[in-house]
């Protein structure tokens, strides 16, 4: 089994049940606006859930190691304060960087999968007509309000990422106000959701779509709830859109 260090001492990883996964994630999901890393946050709360006296062997702590150790963070040691830990040596992995490779069938069932999906949607961001831009979480009445006019816009078997391009295209048309800069804003948190990284809308109307991000729709399946076989039925869909691409080119 892993280990991970904790003021010096090597602790044992031992396996856990989704439940666990999913209490230290919610945690780390209330804190969408710390600007802290992904692995800071579960430090964050695995200390704060020691301090309140439990021990490295309750399944929620587990949880919160096992999800530092796929987030790279390899030593730790506990402030003074005793309130909290910090990460002191880390590794780059495919779960810091939210890679398509990290949400796996058994990663998802077992929920070690959550910790590369709040990765993956804290770094994201978008190219749009050329310009990256980040993409952020919006309220939920943003995203709510968007999805609707999706919803009215979808054609018969129309595909909802073509449905959801074709609404950001009438949205950019429409005037500019405050009002309308938070339904673009949702629009793209919508589009990255579904794979969406690289979106060009052209004067004439006319789109242009790179490379879909499979991991970014993975991730965003994952922390939606969907099981592990919709979310294997997400990537192999977007696997072969992303080959009938290459095979055009």
């Amino acid at each position: 089994m892993p280990t991970i260090e904790l003021d010096g001492t090597v602790v044992q990883l031992n396996i856990q049940k989704r439940p666990a996964f999913e209490a230290i994630t919610a945690l780390v999901f209330d804190d969408a606006d710390d600007q802290r890393s992904v692995d800071d946050l579960y430090a964050l709360h695995v200390g704060r859930l020691q301090a309140e006296g439990r021990g490295l062997e309750d399944p929620v702590v587990q949880a919160g190691l096992w999800a530092l150790h796929d987030l790279g963070a390899r030593s730790m040691r506990r402030t003074e304060d005793g309130d909290s830990l910090q990460v002191v040596e880390r590794v780059d992995s495919p779960a810091s960087r939210g890679d398509a490779e990290s949400f796996g069938f058994a990663s998802v069932r077992d929920g070690r999968a959550f910790a590369a999906a709040i990765a993956n949607i804290r770094g994201r961001s978008i190219r749009f007509n050329g310009t990256v831009v980040p993409v952020s979480r919006n309220s939920q009445g943003s995203i709510e309000a968007v999805m609707n006019l999706i919803s009215q816009s979808r054609l018969v078997d129309e595909d909802l990422l073509m449905t959801t391009v074709r609404v950001i295209a009438a949205l950019v048309e429409q005037p500019d106000s405050p009002e309308m800069q938070g339904h673009i804003a949702a629009a793209l948190e919508i589009a990255t959701d579904l794979g969406i990284d690289d979106l060009t809308i052209e004067a004439d109307g006319s789109v242009e779509l790179g490379r879909l991000n499979v991991g970014n729709a993975l991730a965003s399946a994952v922390l939606q709830g969907f099981t592990p076989d919709d979310v294997m039925k997400i990537r192999k869909r977007l696997d072969a859109l992303n080959d009938q691409e290459q095979s055009l080119d």
